[in-house]
């Protein structure tokens, strides 16, 4: 069983102790084998990931690999000249007036009682967009003039008011992290994570409140420099290793139709046949994270929870509960937030119980 194998081959690292990445062969039979790399997040990012797949079939075809001019060392040592300039301090005099007017956590319902340390146990759950919806969605893009993440963040930040019946929302958000084009070719972990806090007030249309997230994403990607670590720091906030100070909901939006034009690493690798495995995510460092992946004309939304506060159904419902505000939202871009109901979580015989959490003054 080739699940089997895998789980025994996965097991913490040991930072101390390098190198921090695994690789096994396993050989299942006839002209087949599964390539298992298992790399600690703190080497690689997304990107880096797919150089190394460039790489391995270059090597593998006895190509010689092209020498980058700069390692994740020079990157390392111009951002630590950038944390001395004064744009730096601008970003953070931007980031820290985002929330100069103090903040305290969302209380966010779960199935199960909060633990103060919760694990990091979780499961996913996945549905496809029907094609109907999905071309609704893309022409609401083009109508607003916003990017498919503005979008899924605003209904993100709907879903989560109606849940809490909060109308200031904090969801965090990873950003890509290689604003210079040389840093494109470089394996390293660029990945930074911030922050995103809109508030849908319920007087707002859909239309109005979605400017407002447009907006706000713009003037957060132009100081996404900054890291969220030095905020944390500033704001005086004390976490603890099992939570996030600022939020618990992150959303992930990712196109892959550019990946999926540009497979030449793997088809160009002669005499063999190569499809990814997928591996049943086991863990969930947020307590829920929703992903939007795109595919050309096609979309699917993945919600990660962790399983010590989230139950498999309560996750299905939220995703429902998401698809059905893109629906309403897409039909009528003119809805009042106020107007729009969940139709799974919070009307539902079996409510989501409400688990207040601890606030984080300041």
């Amino acid at each position: 069983n080739i699940n089997k194998v895998i789980n025994r081959l996965l097991k913490p690292f040991d930072l101390t102790i390098p190198p921090l990445f695994r690789i096994a062969l396993i050989n299942t039979g006839l002209d087949e084998h599964y390539l298992f790399i298992d790399i600690h997040h703190i080497l690689t990012d997304g990107l880096s990931n797919h150089i190394l797949m460039k790489d391995f079939a270059k090597l593998y075809n006895n190509v010689p690999c092209k020498k980058t001019a700069l390692q994740y060392q020079d990157f390392s040592t111009w951002q630590n000249n950038f944390f001395k300039t004064e744009i730096y301090k601008q970003q953070e005099n931007f980031w820290l007036g985002k929330f100069s007017d103090g903040f305290s956590k969302i209380k966010l319902p779960t199935d199960f009682k909060r633990t103060v340390a919760r694990g990091f146990n979780g499961n996913d759950v996945r549905i496809e967009v029907n094609k109907e919806l999905c071309n609704k969605l893309f022409s609401s893009l083009k109508i607003h003039g916003c990017s498919l993440y503005v979008y899924s963040l605003g209904v993100l930040n709907i879903l989560i008011s109606k849940l809490t019946h909060c109308e200031d929302v904090v969801v965090g958000t990873p950003f890509f992290g290689r604003a210079q084009e040389d840093l494109e070719s470089i394996v390293g972990f660029f990945i930074k994570q911030f922050p995103m806090r809109n508030y849908p007030e319920s007087s707002l249309t859909f239309s109005e409140f979605l400017e407002d997230v447009n907006q706000n994403t713009i003037h957060c990607f132009q100081n996404s420099d900054f890291s969220y670590l030095s905020l944390i720091k500033k704001l005086g906030l004390q976490g603890n290793t099992w939570r996030n100070p600022l939020f618990d909901v992150v959303l992930a939006v990712f196109d892959h139709s550019f990946n999926q034009q540009n497979k030449s690493y793997i088809d160009d690798i002669e005499g063999l046949l190569i499809k990814p495995y997928e591996i049943q995510n086991q863990t969930s460092k947020s307590d829920l994270r929703f992903e939007v992946n795109q595919f050309n004309d096609e979309i699917t939304l993945t919600i990660t929870y962790n399983t010590s506060l989230y139950s498999e159904e309560t996750s299905i419902k939220l995703l429902n509960d998401f698809v059905g505000i893109i629906e309403k939202v897409t039909t009528n871009p003119s809805i009042v937030l106020k107007d729009i109901s969940l139709e799974h979580c919070i009307e539902d015989s079996k409510p989501i119980k409400e688990e207040f959490q601890e606030d984080f003054n300041f």
